[in-house]
């Protein structure tokens, strides 16, 4: 009988009075993202699976540990809390699991008294994920840029600081971080920095504009980095450029791709599509799906309005996104080794839809991350929700170079933030009157991204614009 293993692609995570189960990377595991609770016992029985036993030795110790009774009944309770996970698989066989990327639990971290368990909590008891803006330097100044506002701090987190932040972020379980910008590349210290996550065994979630050479891909993969980001936005030098406003930069950015494979890191892309660069940049699933054997994913990102930075004429068509749903669906049947997704498809129609669809629409939208499992560390230390916030003072959080991660995250800012009063809604907005006010910003929470965008940075309080009750806003 196969010896199991908890698989190396989820985590297991105590999280105060419950436990969790989280996608470690979507992109290289396939599996899209989630956090999901899971009851300490259930957790402890899982923990159980630590690629040693086999499924009927671990159900054995289960009837006895877990106080099921017997093996059989252990084995009922096992199943059924399996089947509610549906197609994702919580066991792997060990044999299929390299030796370092085995992951080990101890049982004994997720012992939670009974009548303490809650497993009804939304908000993490402490951030699990890390998107840290390390600087708003670029080596390009795209026309659809969202990332470097005006009149921003110019100063950067000191690599000493982050040092000490670090340390917590790791204590907290967090063993990766997306590292965004700007680009990390043009920090004053980008390398040191990079470094120093890889010290504290987390590993960074790179993505660039910057053309590398065999020499920094090589040392990116000796730090344990796994995979690249590369953004790419046509294979047409006059498209590609256009949009990045630099000349030459196709041309010095594709010998990068090579030396990302030939250093055995993982590739992935993303591409901004707009008019000025669509249908061509479609072109680059093809041209680099048949090439790269390293390749783990191309994202497809329709332009979005920038909030500091926007055209209306960058924004598809609806002609366009109606073409570019049916031409995803195409490559992702044609090169299916490959995650060909778009994301953040446009829907120009939106305010015109009854509002029957736009309830329907907006039940169904995804649970926020930010400030419920996650937080965006900006370039001078602060603490925000989401990255394209930027120093908005209605969404920061805390300061890091005062205060510890725990503080920040438990602080009244945050609180206030995740868990609002009804009453705490200006009278001018839609919020201020809406009868599922509390369901709303306490569970999947609104996007205050969204809100600023079609209403104006002066209106922080204001709905997502994809709420039923919303009033019309700028195209988003």
């Amino acid at each position: 009988m196969a010896r199991l293993l908890f698989n190396p692609d989820l985590v297991l995570h105590p999280d105060g009075r419950r436990a969790i189960v989280y996608v470690r990377d979507e992109v290289e595991s396939g599996i899209s993202a989630f956090v999901s609770p899971v009851h300490p016992r259930l957790a402890v029985l899982l923990a159980l699976f630590d690629g040693q036993p086999t499924l009927r030795d671990v159900v054995s110790d289960w009837a006895y540990v877990g106080g099921s009774g017997s093996p059989d009944r252990a084995g009922e309770e096992f199943s059924e809390f399996a089947s509610t996970w549906g197609a994702t698989p919580l066991l792997v066989t060990a044999e299929s699991v390299p030796p370092e990327r085995r992951k080990v639990y101890d049982p004994a971290a997720f012992i939670v008294p009974g009548q303490e368990v809650d497993l009804s909590a939304i908000r993490c008891s402490a951030p699990i994920s890390l998107v840290h803006v390390t600087t708003y330097r670029c080596a390009v100044d795209c026309a659809y840029c969202y990332s470097r506002p005006p009149n921003a701090p110019s100063d950067h987190l000191s690599l000493d600081r982050l040092d000490v932040i670090l340390d917590e972020v790791r204590d907290l379980g967090v063993d990766r971080a997306s590292l965004s910008g700007g680009d990390v590349f043009c920090h004053p210290r980008g390398m040191e920095l990079i470094e120093l996550y890889a010290e504290h065994g987390i590993i960074p979630q790179i993505a660039t504009k910057v053309p590398l050479d065999d020499l920094r891909a090589r040392g990116l993969r000796d730090l344990g980095v796994e995979s690249i980001q590369v953004s790419l936005d046509s294979p047409h030098a006059a498209e590609h450029d256009g949009l990045v406003g630099r000349p030459g930069h196709l041309e010095a950015l594709l010998p990068g791709l090579d030396a990302i494979a030939k250093a055995g890191l993982g590739l992935r892309t993303n591409t901004v599509l707009t008019p000025r660069n669509y249908p061509g940049a479609l072109e680059l699933i093809p041209l680099l799906a048949e090439r790269y054997d390293n390749l783990r994913s191309m994202q497809m990102t329709p332009y979005g309005r920038s909030l500091y930075r926007h055209r209306d004429d960058l924004f598809l068509t609806p002609d366009q996104a109606a073409d570019l749903t049916d031409r995803i669906k195409t490559y992702q049947q044609s090169y299916p080794q490959v995650r060909v997704h778009a994301s953040g498809m446009p829907d120009p129609t939106f305010y015109e839809r009854s509002p029957e669809d736009k309830s329907e629409k907006h039940r169904e939208r995804a649970l926020c991350s930010g400030n419920r499992w996650g937080f965006v560390l900006l370039p001078n230390g602060e603490v925000t929700v989401c990255e394209e916030l930027y120093h908005h003072p209605r969404f920061i959080l805390g300061d890091l170079r005062r205060q510890t991660v725990a503080e920040v995250w438990n602080s009244p800012e945050a609180l206030a933030l995740a868990f609002p009063a009804p009453d705490s809604a200006p009278a001018g907005s839609a919020c201020a009157r809406c009868p599922e006010f509390v369901e709303c910003h306490h569970v999947k929470g609104r996007c205050y991204k969204r809100a600023l965008q079609a209403y104006g940075l002066d209106h922080p309080d204001w709905p997502d614009p994809m709420c039923p009750y919303a009033p019309e806003g700028r195209r988003f």
